[in-house]
């Protein structure tokens, strides 16, 4: 397959040369998405953002473009007159050329136009419109003359979706542009309405999400990122108040379990997803939470002064309003059997188990001592609301985001001396830079280049840990670079309370018991990534047990997928419009970035909010939450900021 470069996107596999540049200048994940890994088999061409792909001599490129501002004139807000006018006379001209009635003048004046819209539109969805048309008349020039000359071409058949940056950055493609457009309108209940959408979960997500929709934000490019995880909180919080005063009331479609008992095992984030969809389809759905409590790893694996506990119940009350039934303190493995669930007629199985099994620091002393415990024993007590492990100085071992929570709790709880050691530095952190800095405020010490070495012991109880300085050295697989301990630098952090946050991972004891239930070298299920089916029939598995240890967005993808593919293998639903937004992710991930040049005049000037918080000195001794959120006033503000950086992508 001979796939000629023309520019970020342009490949043509037509066996003939066209232009001077080789497969070589194609990035290498372009290369192997559209050289058939991964690109979906019947995919003709696309267009969108970074120009224009044809995979196929069968698509026009001029019926492509009349197709693709068909769509943007459909899309258009038409709040400005550049964008609504100006796409119209592009799409007029296009037909005109098209059906052999044009000249050569039509063809010349389209990149003028085009240009003129571009610097003109008064958002990003006019600025996006340029790059696929100029991609196409410079490269495919020689079709626009033959049409010009009375060619014509049949329409190819299209797919389209109108998309932003920070709808395809999460990954369970909310429409995050649109439910801050309806808060620049003051309309904050539509807008708990499109975040809920696909997000069983969105309260806490506004809280709780790491928000890779900010880090593909436009609005980065002139200053800084739209806050648009705090504003999903805003309006969730909103509907809380509304739901507290009685002036709000969530009813939505209440299952008739018509179709049939499917068993959810586990009540976080992907098991409250996918029954909360097959609800709403009709499934007669069941959650068995092991716990005590529902909402999984957000209830038990994450503090309260993040996520308080009155928003995860809420959340899981909003899934039983669709009819799903939750039933606590019934943990699978111990209190039931997979064999059991069908033989009382369930007819599906979606395992959600997440990963609350935190892993040893595998150092000497780490067994005949009292008052070392992993992240994850110790987050789970703390959020029972059982006592606090005696002690007042405390070491965590680690630098992922539970580290930190295990630092800052005992803070928090009035602790004395809480310090955290990493064996890299502070910008190999896998925890969320806000986090590190708020522990920092609160006193928490930072011991980077640092690694444990062996537990000191005294009469059976940890009094401290013996670390080691450390260098970085040499990229390891994860293709950061691997630390190499500098012999001679050992020193002692002293504690009485030793917290093991290095890594967790799903309890897979049970599971390994069952025949014919793929499990990975990692503890996790094995998946099918697309359909998250298992090597079992009628048992599909999702969130932190099927993926390591995640996100919580991430978790509720995975719930969305299961959902989709357990009705499909129940009912044989196609449900073809999630599979599409599923390709379109795909495609849209091969294709890379939004480039950073796109952004619109004139809207510099306007800060990015700044979240109130509770001044560190009153947080001690409690675990109120610490952030205070937005005013309606400063959301409305914020969302101002928003540049609608809609796009269309098309594909044939």
């Amino acid at each position: 397959m001979a796939e000629i470069l023309f520019d970020s996107w342009f490949v043509k596999p037509c066996g003939k040369l066209v232009g001077e540049q080789t497969v070589s200048s194609i990035p290498e994940a372009h290369t192997k998405f559209f050289a058939g890994k991964g690109c979906p088999p019947d995919l003709k061409a696309v267009a969108g953002w970074g120009g224009l792909v044809l995979l196929s001599e069968d698509v026009c490129a001029v019926q492509f473009m009349v197709s693709f501002f068909e769509q943007v004139q459909a899309k258009s807000c038409g709040k400005c007159f550049p964008c609504r006018v100006g796409s119209r006379v592009i799409y007029d001209l296009l037909c005109k050329i098209a059906s052999g009635e044009g000249d050569i003048c039509d063809v010349e004046r389209l990149k003028p136009l085009v240009a003129d819209i571009r610097s003109a539109a008064l958002c990003g969805f006019g600025i996006a419109m340029e790059k696929p048309l100029v991609d196409a008349l410079d490269n495919f020039h020689a079709e626009f003359e033959a049409h010009v000359k009375g060619k014509k071409c049949p329409a190819a058949k299209t797919e389209s979706i109108m998309i932003a940056p920070c709808n395809f950055g999460c990954p369970a493609t909310t429409d995050a542009a649109r439910y801050i457009e309806l808060i620049r309108e003051h309309k904050f209940n539509t807008s708990i309405d499109i975040a809920r959408a696909p997000n069983a979960f969105a309260a806490v997500c506004g809280r709780a999400c790491f928000h890779p929709c900010e880090t593909v934000c436009k609005r980065s490019v002139v200053d800084e990122p739209i806050s648009i995880a705090y504003l999903k909180r805003v309006v969730s919080d909103y509907e809380k108040k509304l739901i507290k005063q009685k002036q709000f009331r969530y009813a939505p479609h209440r299952s008739t379990g018509e179709k049939g008992k499917v068993a959810v095992i586990g009540s976080g984030p992907a098991g409250a997803t996918c029954a909360r969809e097959l609800a709403s389809w009709d499934y007669d759905v069941t959650i068995f939470e092991a716990a005590p409590v529902v909402g999984g790893t957000t209830h038990l694996g994450i503090p309260s002064y993040r996520l308080p506990r009155d928003v995860v119940n809420g959340e899981v009350e909003q899934v039983q309003a669709y009819g799903v039934t939750v039933k606590t303190n019934s943990a699978l493995g111990r209190d039931f059997s997979l064999q059991d669930l069908f033989e009382q007629g369930f007819k599906a199985v979606f395992l959600a188990v997440g990963a609350m099994k935190g892993k040893k620091l595998g150092i000497p002393g780490e067994d005949e001592n009292e008052g070392i415990m992993d992240a994850m024993d110790f987050l789970r007590r703390i959020n029972l609301g059982e006592p606090a492990p005696a002690g007042k100085k405390v070491i965590v071992i680690g630098g992922g985001n539970s580290a930190v929570d295990c630092a800052r709790v005992p803070v928090h709880l009035g602790y004395e001396d809480v310090n955290i050691v990493y064996r890299r530095t502070r910008k190999e952190m896998p925890a969320s830079p806000w986090e590190v800095e708020e522990a920092e405020h609160e006193g928490v010490k930072l011991h980077f280049l640092a690694a444990p070495k062996r537990v000191i012991g005294e009469n059976g109880k940890v009094k401290g840990i013996e670390c080691v300085r450390m260098e970085l050295g040499e990229p390891d697989a994860s293709g950061r670079r691997r630390p190499v301990e500098i012999k001679g630098s050992e020193f002692v952090i002293e504690a009485d309370l030793v917290i093991a946050a290095v890594s967790q991972a799903p309890d897979m004891d049970y599971f390994k018991t069952i025949q014919g239930l793929g499990i990975t070298k990692w503890e996790t299920f094995e998946v099918d990534p697309d359909t998250m089916a298992t090597s079992m029939p009628g048992v599909f598995a999702g969130g932190d047990a099927a993926t390591g240890p995640q996100s919580v967005i991430l978790a509720v993808q995975t719930g969305l997928q299961a959902a989709a593919s357990i009705d499909n293998y129940l009912s044989g639903a196609k449900h073809e419009e999630f599979n599409r937004l599923m390709k379109m992710r795909k495609i849209i991930k091969a294709l890379g970035p939004v480039d950073k040049s796109e952004y619109c005049a004139g809207v510099s000037g306007l800060e990015r909010a700044k979240m109130p918080a509770l001044p560190p000195k009153e947080r001690i001794g409690n675990l109120n939450e610490v952030e205070l959120g937005f005013s309606e006033e400063t959301a409305i503000a914020e969302a101002e900021r928003c540049m609608r950086c809609y796009r269309i992508i098309m594909t044939a």
